[in-house]
Parts: C-alpha cells; sequence; structure tokens
C-alpha cells in the first residue's frame, strides 16, 4: 500500500508538471495501459499521471505498466465504487497548474491536453470541457461484421454545460473531456458520494463549478473517445475485465492517428444520426431549453433555488448501487465520505 506521504513526495519530486492526470481504475489492467498509452502519446508532454486504484488486488498491480518516470498508483484501502473518491483523493494531492481527470476506459486523441491547454489560456478560463465521442455497446456486433470496426454514434454537447441543472450527463460527460485549474477545483472542493446529493456525482460537481465562478472553454474537435462496451447483461459474454464487445476492433481504432480517427468518426456520426442526443425525447424544446439555461444562470448568482430534490438521493443512492451490480456483480448497501477515507489513507504508512 502506497501511503499518501509517499505520494506527496512523489508528486513534489517532479519539476512543474503543468497537469496532474487522475485515472481512477478498478480492475480492467489490460485496457487502463491502452489508457496510458493515449497519454503517452500526447503532444503535450508536461504532465504527470496519477492512478487512483479502487481497492484492487495484487494482480492488478503486477500487470500494470509504471515504467514511465512520471506515472504512479496508489491503491485506496477501502472500495469505493464510484469515481468520487480517486477523482476527489487527486484533487486533494495535486499540486500542478492543472487537473485532467481520465478514466480508466476512456481514451485520448494525441492532441487532447494540447487543445485543452491552448483553449483555456486563449479563453483565459478555468473550465475546458471537451468533444467526446461515444461507442455505444448497442448494434456493435452488427457494425464490427460489416466495417471490420467498432462505430461511433453520437457526441456530447459541452456548450450546453448549464444543463447540469437538470441533466442528462451525456451533454457534457465523461469527465475524462474535462481539464480544470487546480485552484478551482481545489475550491469547488471533493466530489460527493451519491447518497449525499440530489444530483449525480457529475452534476453536482460541475454545478459547484459554476457556483465557484468556472469560466468555460471548448473545442469543435473531438479529443476523447468514449467506449460503453463492457456493459455485462445476463447470460452475456460480455465481461467487466475485458474489453468486451468487439475487442479486436477497438484495438484497431487505438492504432490510428487523430487524424484518420476523426475521419471515421465524421463518417459515423453521419451514419447513426438517429441515435443522436440531439433527437433524444427527453430533449427540450427550444423554449423550454431558453428556460433552463434562464433559470440555471439563476441559480449560479444564487438568486434561485434548485427546489426540493429530497426523494432524488435515494433514487440516485439506489441507481449507484445497481450499476456496481449490473458492471462488476459486487453488493454495495452505501459508499464512505470523502474525508473518512482521506483520514484512513493518512494513517497508512509506507
Amino acid at each position: 500500500m502506497i501511503s499518501m506521504r509517499y505520494l506527496k513526495s512523489f508528486i513534489h519530486s517532479i519539476t512543474q508538471p503543468s497537469v496532474t492526470i487522475v485515472i481512477a481504475a478498478y480492475r480492467r489492467v489490460d485496457v487502463l495501459n491502452r489508457t496510458l498509452q493515449s497519454i503517452y502519446r500526447q503532444t503535450y508532454k508536461n504532465w504527470r499521471v496519477l492512478i487512483v486504484a479502487d481497492h484492487c488486488d495484487s494482480n492488478f498491480f503486477k500487470g500494470l505498466d509504471l515504467s514511465h518516470p512520471n506515472v504512479n498508483a496508489i491503491n485506496l484501502p477501502v472500495r469505493i465504487g464510484h469515481q468520487y473518491g480517486p477523482n476527489s483523493v487527486g484533487i486533494e494531492l495535486a499540486d500542478s497548474e492543472y487537473i485532467a481527470f481520465l478514466n480508466h476506459d476512456d481514451y485520448w486523441l494525441e492532441d487532447h491536453l494540447e487543445i485543452a491547454l491552448k483553449s483555456l489560456k486563449k479563453g483565459k478560463s478555468n473550465l475546458f470541457l471537451g468533444k467526446s465521442a461515444f461507442c455505444h455497446h448497442k448494434n456493435q456486433l452488427e457494425a464490427c461484421m460489416a466495417r471490420k470496426r467498432v462505430v461511433f454514434s453520437e457526441t456530447n454537447f459541452p456548450e450546453m454545460y448549464w444543463r447540469a441543472f437538470i441533466g442528462p450527463n451525456w451533454l457534457f460527460e465523461p469527465a475524462s473531456s474535462w481539464v480544470v485549474s487546480t485552484k478551482l477545483a481545489k475550491k469547488v472542493g471533493y466530489w460527493n458520494a451519491p447518497d449525499k446529493i440530489s444530483f449525480t456525482p457529475v452534476m453536482d460537481w460541475l454545478q459547484r463549478c459554476f457556483i465557484n465562478q468556472a469560466s468555460v472553454s471548448f473545442s469543435t474537435e473531438v479529443t476523447c473517445l468514449k467506449f460503453n462496451l463492457h456493459i455485462p447483461t445476463p447470460k452475456s459474454v460480455n465481461s467487466y475485465d475485458g474489453d468486451g464487445l468487439c475487442a479486436d476492433q477497438v484495438k484497431f481504432i487505438m492504432g490510428m492517428g487523430k487524424d484518420e480517427i476523426r475521419k471515421i468518426l465524421a463518417e459515423d456520426l453521419q451514419s447513426y444520426s438517429e441515435f443522436s442526443l440531439t433527437n433524444r425525447e427527453h430533449m427540450l424544446t427550444q423554449e423550454d431549453e431558453s428556460q433552463v439555461k434562464q433559470n440555471f444562470e439563476g441559480y449560479v448568482s444564487g438568486q434561485m433555488q434548485l427546489g426540493n430534490r429530497v426523494n432524488a438521493t435515494e433514487a440516485l443512492r439506489n441507481n449507484a448501487i445497481n450499476t456496481i451490480k449490473q458492471r462488476t456483480g459486487e453488493d454495495f448497501d452505501s459508499f464512505i465520505a470523502v474525508e473518512e477515507l482521506l483520514q484512513l489513507l493518512s494513517e497508512i504508512e509506507q
């Protein structure tokens, strides 16, 4: 077990990195090693990586590639079950100018950090919400047979960040596409557990960013790929630890450069436009969107409350527990508070 004291020593041993990349990880070491390769290929090189493993066993660390001098890992002493814990540990430890979140099964195109940092500096902003493309498990088997690769059916719409007021998460997800100034992240504070809030942890943390004067910048280029291929179903051959459906075709995509990937994204998104977020039933009319945006601005300025969402907290807790059960087969009944987790970490000796 690596102690907090050791990690702080590791962080200070790297000369003035601009970005701390916080990776929330649980099992799936082969997928994580692939994700690490997308970091090593970044055109922007002034970074460090902190992998926060969610109470993984020794086999995870035996297979983990920690050969790069700017990469290290910490293993949480208890299982958290959600990215709120690892991301909060990363916020606590980071002392760089920026923090970039990256989940263990997401993938960056090689200019992700370069585009993010240029956008932040050009806009004099403190929060970058990147553009991501989603590869969902639905219809992938047929697509893989026809095209010999996985397909991407939609992108997020980070410029609609104010929809964090009501969702859906996919509009500004994944957090893997975000880069935030460390000053803002520490001011906002830790991510909240899903049984303590009435919005999802992603929505809740983003809302608090804007309460704390976040200024946002964006990119029109996709720089992050989100693979939703591992979600198991009853009697499925799909498993949490593997790449899920079409594993070989995923690896084929990973062998491409950014220009080639963006070319196939353009082809896919045109073919699968009927699955786009903008065409789903939960999207609002233009008039309703205008009202939601106005409400969000009132909320951020302190002139409006979010209203009574007491029942939402229980629903979020149950949804988080069910999601963990679906993905890994684990039974959860509660989520540890971040402050308690950090206390446990501080007591661990190297």
